[in-house]
C-alpha cells in the first residue's frame, strides 16, 4: 500500500486476531489506518473512472477496516492477477471475502477446484479477463451495500455491468464488510 499502510494494517490486524484490547493508542492508531484507507479509496475511485486501478496493494483478506469499495477493489485487483503470486490466488482472494450468505463459501479442496474450473468458464470469467474499470457510486444502507461497476473486456472492448452485494458481518475480527454475491448484469 505504501507510506507504511500495510505495516500499520498488519500491526492492528494481529492485534485483533491475538484478542488483545483496542484501546489507547491502538484506536488512534486504526482511526488513522481507517483515515488513510478512505483516502486512498477515493483515489483509487477517482482513477478507476478513468479506466485503470492505479498500482496499489490491496488487502488480500478481510479486515474490519476495509470498507466495502475497497473489498470490491482488493477482490479486482486479485482477480485480475490470478495466478500471482500462484496459480488460482485471486480466485481464493474471492472465497476470503464472501459471507456465510454466498455459495462460494465452500473453500474444501474439491469444492475449491470446481469453482477455479468454473469461473473462467462462466459469465464470471469477466473478473478475470479485464482491463478497464468505472465504478458507480456505491450505494450504502446500514449493514448493506451495493458497489455497480463496469468492467471492459481485454479482448472486445465491450463494457459489462457487475454487481456486487456486501454485508457487515460480525468476525473474530469485528465488524467486516463481506460479499454476499455478484452478478453480471448486462453487457452495454
Amino acid at each position: 500500500m505504501g507510506f507504511g499502510v500495510e505495516e500499520e494494517f498488519a500491526r492492528v490486524r494481529q492485534q485483533r486476531i491475538e484478542g488483545k484490547n483496542v484501546t489507547g493508542d491502538l484506536d488512534a492508531s486504526e482511526e488513522l489506518l481507517k483515515a488513510t484507507l478512505r483516502a486512498m479509496e477515493q483515489n483509487i475511485a477517482e482513477n478507476a473512472t478513468a479506466g485503470q486501478l492505479p498500482d496499489i496493494k490491496l488487502p488480500t483478506s478481510p479486515d474490519p477496516a476495509l470498507t466495502p469499495g475497497l473489498v470490491v477493489m482488493s477482490i479486482l485487483q486479485a482477480m485480475r492477477c490470478n495466478d500471482s503470486p500462484y496459480e488460482n490466488h485471486g480466485i481464493e482472494v474471492l472465497t476470503r471475502f464472501t459471507s456465510s450468505a454466498s455459495s462460494a463459501t465452500d473453500t474444501d479442496e474439491p469444492s475449491f477446484r470446481k469453482y477455479c474450473d468454473f469461473i473462467p468458464k462462466s459469465e464470471y470469467g469477466i473478473l478475470l479477463k479485464w482491463d478497464a474499470i468505472r465504478f458507480k457510486p456505491l450505494e450504502k444502507a446500514g449493514k448493506k451495500a451495493l458497489q455497480k461497476i463496469q468492467l471492459r473486456l481485454a479482448d472486445s472492448n465491450e463494457w459489462v455491468t457487475v454487481k456486487f452485494a456486501l454485508s457487515e458481518r460480525t468476525t473474530f475480527l469485528g465488524e467486516t464488510w463481506l460479499l454476499d454475491s455478484f452478478l453480471i448484469a448486462r453487457k452495454n
